[in-house]
């Protein structure tokens, strides 16, 4: 079991001295202690919770890296006993299961901001079962892991299986098991046809999470990037309160008008890419349905 220590740091004479409560001195720290550190144990710090700024030995650092007061007032709880409280009382949170494993964020993008769509009201509206697209469809941002295992036996590129105990060696491929028993698992996102209706703003898209990461993703997630610069100008010019809304969103996430200039004007992810990362994401849903 992980042995929790209560620490006193105090400025002792121009030096830090860290202590355990019980006042045993932690010597070793005394002498290799920096000017900055110094300067820091004497900078006054705001409590998270009540705000108020008190030298460093009178706040205790807690999970989630905030300070918070050692001492109450008035005979009541301090906020660090009102912080460590909350946080033993808080329900834990379950880790959400993946129901799709991908091997490229790119699939994660292509799936999650357009063939959803095209699963359920697009593309493949008409496709039987009936009913085919309801549990891909429900698959939100989370459950879509993006990770990959090379399988030694075939060389084919397995979405993770880390977590069920297998490891980047031949198991992959005995022992990988269908997440979810999906009714239809055979789409075939690479189609020409559809490419040639949604290619280019997915290729926007993709084009901007590849040179911008994580600022797009966040957005993306949202979905509130535009399917170009065209129609964020169209937005720009709406009085729509959706259209507004999303250029709040776009700002929020610190996705700017110069960036959305830059992919359109040098792309680096091409359509070539694009039917790749489709035949992978293809290749992605086929396993989860229990394909081969």
């Amino acid at each position: 079991m992980m042995e929790t220590l209560e620490l006193k740091i105090t400025l002792q004479e121009g030096q830090i001295c860290v202590e355990r409560t019980n006042g045993q001195m932690y010597e070793s720290l005394r002498n290799v202690i920096s000017s900055s550190m110094v300067q820091w144990a004497n900078t006054l710090i705001e409590c998270h919770t009540c705000s108020k700024k008190l030298p460093v030995e009178e706040l205790k650092l807690i999970e989630g890296g905030r300070f918070y007061c050692r001492r109450g007032s008035n005979g009541q709880s301090s906020c660090a006993e009102k912080e460590e409280k909350r946080i033993q009382s808080a329900p834990k949170v379950e880790p959400i299961a993946p129901k799709l494993r991908v091997t490229t964020m790119e699939q994660k993008i292509i799936f999650l901001c357009e063939m959803q769509g095209q699963i359920s009201d697009g593309f493949w509206e008409n496709a039987t079962p009936y009913n085919h697209y309801k549990q891909w469809c429900s698959i939100k941002w989370d459950e879509v892991v993006v990770d990959i295992v090379r399988c030694s036996d075939c060389a084919y590129l397995h979405p993770c299986l880390r977590d069920e105990g297998i490891s980047s060696n031949d198991e992959a491929c005995d022992e990988f098991a269908p997440a979810l028993p999906y009714g239809k698992s055979n789409y075939n996102f690479a189609n020409r046809d559809l490419l040639e209706v949604v290619g280019e703003r997915l290729l926007f898209k993709l084009n901007l999470y590849k040179k911008y990461g994580k600022v797009v993703e966040a957005a993306l997630r949202s979905h509130a990037i535009p399917d170009s610069l065209a129609d964020f100008n169209s937005w720009k010019r709406s009085t729509d309160t959706y259209f507004i809304k999303r250029l709040g969103m776009l700002e929020a996430a610190g996705v700017t008008e110069e960036m959305l200039k830059e992919v359109t004007e040098n792309p680096e992810y091409t359509m070539k890419d694009l039917r790749k990362d489709c035949n992978g994401l293809k290749q992605a849903l086929k396993r989860a349905g229990g394909v081969r």
